[in-house]
Formats: structure tokens, C-alpha cells, sequence
């Protein structure tokens, strides 16, 4: 099923599921094209953290520019100043709340990056393994496999033992 998340100015669908399944009859193919999904989820996780990063350092600026407006308004009000009644006031501008909800979306898509790229971590720990099932069973030896491939590009085998 496909999802989305925002990721820098990008809206970014994706189905990971579809995306670490693994087709175990073209394996070397799973290889080719895992590197290539690695670095997507790389560079969305890179970027996601980023947004969050700067989505907190906006936050605490519209939090210091609330507190710096409500003690004015307090303060043009006549009542006194009172750290309690400026800390309960803050949560409650319209500003905070709409950058809260921009800092909670960023965290989320970042954890979400995070989840799939570790998510694609395992995926090429399954691919290593179900080659390495594969070649115990179809009883290949790579080693063999690749001296057939020098020698066919006219170079001298490796020597073992």
C-alpha cells in the first residue's frame, strides 16, 4: 500500500513493501538494483533529518517570539509578569501550534526515513544470505566460477592453497 511523507519540498510515495521485496529468481538482479535503493533511502534520510533539524530551530524561534509578545500584552494590560502565566499563554498562540505540528511532521517523516533505511540494511543481509543458500545448493563454488571468467578474459587464474 502506498504512503507518503514530505521530505524537503519533495512529497515523496512509496510502498516498502513492494520495495524490500526480494524476486529469489533473479537474485543477481536484487543485487543491481539494491544499491540503487540504498542510496535512496540514504539521501531521504539525510534530507528528512535536516527538515527536522531546522524544523526545531523554528520552533524555538516563533516560541521566543511568543514569549517576547505575551509579556508585552501583559505588560500593556497593567497585570504583573509572572513566568507561570507567560509559560501557560505560549502553548496556546496560533504560531506555536502550527510550527509544533511542522516540527512533529518533520520528526515523523525523519523516523520513518530512519525505519526504512534500516529496513533496507536488513534486506541486503537477506539478499547475501539467500545467494549464499543458493550456491550451497545448486553447489556452485564461486571461487570456480570466477577463474572460468579470467581465463575466458585471457588472465591467469587465481592459485589456491
Amino acid at each position: 500500500m502506498a504512503k507518503e511523507i514530505q521530505v524537503g519540498e519533495s512529497q515523496v510515495v512509496y510502498d516498502l513493501d513492494a520495495e524490500l521485496r526480494i524476486d529469489r529468481g533473479a537474485l543477481s538482479q536484487e543485487f543491481c538494483d539494491h544499491a540503487q535503493l540504498f542510496a535512496k533511502w540514504g539521501a531521504l534520510t539525510v534530507q528528512a533529518r535536516y527538515d527536522h533539524d531546522e524544523s526545531k530551530v523554528a520552533y524555538e524561534q516563533v516560541v521566543a517570539e511568543a514569549d517576547a509578545e505575551i509579556r508585552d500584552r501583559i505588560e500593556r494590560l497593567g497585570d504583573k509578569i509572572t513566568e507561570k502565566k507567560v509559560e501557560a499563554l505560549i502553548p496556546l498562540e496560533d504560531s506555536v501550534r502550527e510550527s509544533k505540528k511542522a516540527m512533529l511532521a518533520a520528526k515523523r517523516s525523519h523516523g520513518l526515513c530512519e525505519v526504512a533505511q534500516r529496513a533496507v540494511e536488513h534486506r541486503l543481509q537477506m539478499l547475501i544470505g539467500l545467494g549464499a543458500n543458493y550456491r550451497t545448493e545448486a553447489g556452485i563454488d564461486p571461487s570456480i566460477v570466477a577463474d572460468a571468467r579470467m581465463s575466458a578474459r585471457g588472465k591467469r587464474p587465481l592459485r589456491r592453497g
